[in-house]
């Protein structure tokens, strides 16, 4: 099992310990919190009043779940492109050697 740092960071004034995996690097980890704390910061600037701070995190955490979905249907789409490429140029290649092959007999 891979070993685990235990940074202290703060965000929305909340001082949380993170576990995180060895090998992780300090900037992914930044990043990381940086994405969490500007979609707590969309969400609050959204809201028409004050929210409590799990409601916040909630919509925040729903708000970075449709980007996933959203990601990971795009990714599919590209995947499923690439592969009917491949496919086409395979046949093509192997129709181009059908035809030297023919030429050379």
């Amino acid at each position: 099992m891979a070993k685990m740092t235990a940074p202290e960071v703060t965000i929305s004034g909340q001082k949380i310990v993170l576990k995180v995996p060895q090998g992780e690097t300090p900037e992914r980890v930044n990043e990381i919190i940086a994405l969490v704390e500007e979609r707590l910061e969309r969400v609050e600037s959204r809201a028409t009043k004050e929210l409590p701070a799990h409601q916040v995190a909630i919509l925040a955490l729903l708000d970075l779940a449709g980007d996933y979905l959203s990601a990971k249907e795009l990714t599919a789409r590209f995947k499923s492109q690439v592969s009917e490429r491949s496919e086409h140029l395979l046949k093509l290649l192997e129709g181009s050697r059908s035809s030297d092959d023919s030429r050379s007999v």
